[in-house]
Parts: structure tokens; C-alpha cells; sequence
């Protein structure tokens, strides 16, 4: 995967509302980064506003404004990537060589679907994207 594909899973990954993943997949990209604070950060707003829901202690409304600002802060950061490595190229083999490393993280993904009553017996499917 190169870090342009990287960017736009980034990008499908918000758009499919799977902040989770995205949020997961950039700090796996930035482990050994100055920007590995805010992905971290960005990871403990996510789980907060998801405990505000689950608990009901959030207004629908509330909750909507949060997690639009949390999308736009999660592709913010995956644009600032882009734009330093168009601005240090030298930066992309570096990348280039993490995507590689972890090629076995970002080519799976987990997948449940559920149907009838009761307990999902099928579990969590891991499949290959």
C-alpha cells in the first residue's frame, strides 16, 4: 500500500462513519511520530463520545456536532501526512517502508453481520480486503 492509498482508505474509512478504524489504522502509521499525541487523543475523544451514548448522558444533537468535528480532525491529520511527505520526499520511503511492515494489518478487516434472533453464532470474520 502506498501512503496515497493510505490516505484515501483514511478518507473511505470516515466516510463509511468507521472512526474507529480510521483513528486505529493512523496510529498504527505514526507509532514512532511526533503526531502519535494527537492520535491518541483523538482516540480518547472517540471512546469518550461513544460512552456518552451508550450511556444516554448526550444529546443526539450534541453528539452529532462532536463526531463531525472528530471526522474533520481525523482527515485533517491524514492531509498533514500527505502534505509533509509531498514536502520532504524523503519521507516516503520511510512510509512507505511502515505500510509495507504492517501490509498484514491494513489488508484485513473484520467484518460480523448478524441475522435472526438470538447470539451472533457466526462470531467477528476476519476477511482479506
Amino acid at each position: 500500500m502506498t501512503i496515497k492509498q493510505f490516505i484515501e482508505r483514511i478518507g473511505d474509512l470516515v466516510g463509511k462513519d468507521d472512526l474507529k478504524t480510521a483513528i486505529a489504522e493512523l496510529r498504527n502509521l505514526l507509532q514512532k511520530s511526533k503526531s502519535l499525541d494527537e492520535v491518541i487523543v483523538h482516540s480518547a475523544r472517540y471512546n469518550d463520545l461513544m460512552k456518552q451514548i451508550r450511556q444516554g448522558t448526550i444529546s443526539f444533537e450534541d453528539a452529532d456536532i462532536k463526531k463531525t468535528k472528530l471526522r474533520y480532525a481525523v482527515l485533517d491529520m491524514a492531509r498533514e501526512i500527505e502534505t509533509e511527505i509531498e514536502n520532504k520526499p524523503e519521507l516516503e520511503s520511510e512510509v512507505d517502508e511502515i505500510l509495507a511492515k504492517n501490509a498484514t494489518y491494513f489488508d484485513y478487516s473484520i467484518n460480523q453481520t448478524h441475522s435472526g434472533t438470538g447470539d451472533n453464532v457466526g462470531r467477528d470474520k476476519i476477511t482479506r480486503k
